[in-house]
């Protein structure tokens, strides 16, 4: 059986890879991380003395999953946008409104801890993307240029000087999130954490000579963005056309759903495979997406990469039915862990 993990609601990528298994009638089981603490399913974990390792059992209904029966892990998601504010009600007090944040913000830790259980339960058998692969964009980007890759310029200060002498020094600059920036909800409203340009403007419209520390880069004067897509050695990437409309030019992920970018299916040099390549294995991801950027004078850089970054959209404009080759490539491992067994 392939355990899937992921989250209950924003995952259109999760559907449709169990459509494909359920074309294929191979065996499945969601989890999403909700399911934790939502009081619909119940989780045991427990340490076995024996095999010296944590085990689980999951009753749903009456289906009752073990350990010994998963062949196949995907991991997609954690956990939905709501979870962190668990705990809701209104209150006028601010000691009380403190005291629930911290509640939420424990029980999160909590409870993301004993998620990834499942991954020490099932250390044996083969997954596609792990809970603890890493995320840190800047220890990555200094593995990338180990790797021979080129990144923009960056820089983290948190001193206003220091960002006007790069911007003179640059002449564009953009600045992003050092993690996840893909943004959070507040409430009912969702806040993005995108891609954003600087200039002298901004930074003389800040008040402060210190600032809270952020990431800055030079912002390169493109022909395409490429998103790639990576699984287990082999590459699906799709040129990006993202430079000629406003909206898009420094952040594609900003979509103009009337003027849509032009997506085209590319082949890397081989060169820049076999560096993205190696990176992947020094940090023991077989799955991910990848940002890279093509320049006008031809120089290819490495921007990041997300073990469980979206890929539903290259996919459909490359034509590459990602979706099934993800649930195949599943489907082949838990295949090949299932006759082992016998």
């Amino acid at each position: 059986m392939i355990l899937i993990l992921s989250r209950e609601s924003a995952e259109s990528t999760t559907e449709a890879i169990i459509d494909w298994l359920n074309f294929y009638n191979k065996p499945y089981y969601r989890f999403n991380g909700k399911d934790l603490f939502n009081g619909k399913i119940e989780v045991n974990f427990f340490l076995d003395k024996v095999q010296k390792k944590w085990l689980f059992i999951i009753k749903d209904g009456n289906l009752i999953i073990k350990s010994s029966d998963i062949s196949a892990v995907w991991f997609r998601r954690f956990f939905d946008f709501e979870t962190r504010d668990r705990i809701k009600f209104q209150t006028d007090d601010i000691k009380e409104f403190i005291a629930i944040d911290k509640i939420n913000a424990y029980h999160f830790k909590e409870a993301l801890n004993i998620f990834r259980l499942f991954e020490k339960s099932l250390n044996n058998i083969f997954w596609l993307n792990r809970p603890s692969d890493s995320t840190d964009k800047l220890k990555i980007l200094e593995l990338a240029i180990s790797c021979g890759l080129q990144v923009p310029e960056t820089l983290i200060t948190n001193n206003k000087m220091e960002l006007s002498k790069f911007i003179e020094a640059q002449k564009h600059i953009i600045t992003k999130a050092t993690t996840d920036g893909t943004g959070f909800k507040i409430g009912k409203e969702y806040l993005s954490g995108l891609t954003t340009k600087i200039d002298n403007e901004k930074i003389n419209h800040c008040k402060h000579d210190i600032f809270f520390p952020s990431l800055f880069q030079n912002q390169i004067k493109k022909i395409y963005e490429i998103r790639v897509f990576y699984l287990c050695g082999e590459f699906y990437s799709a040129a990006i056309f993202s430079q000629n409309n406003t909206n898009t030019e420094i952040d594609y992920r900003n979509y103009d759903e009337e003027r849509p970018n032009r997506v085209e299916p590319i082949d890397l040099p081989l060169d820049i495979k076999k560096k993205v390549n190696k990176l992947m294995n020094i940090l023991n991801m077989n799955c991910g997406s990848i940002d890279l950027m093509k320049s006008i004078d031809g120089i290819y850089y490495f921007l990041e990469v997300n073990p469980v970054g979206q890929f539903l959209g290259i996919s459909e404009e490359g034509n590459f039915q990602l979706d099934k080759k993800v649930s195949l490539k599943l489907i082949e491992k838990s295949n090949e862990k299932e006759k082992s067994k016998c």
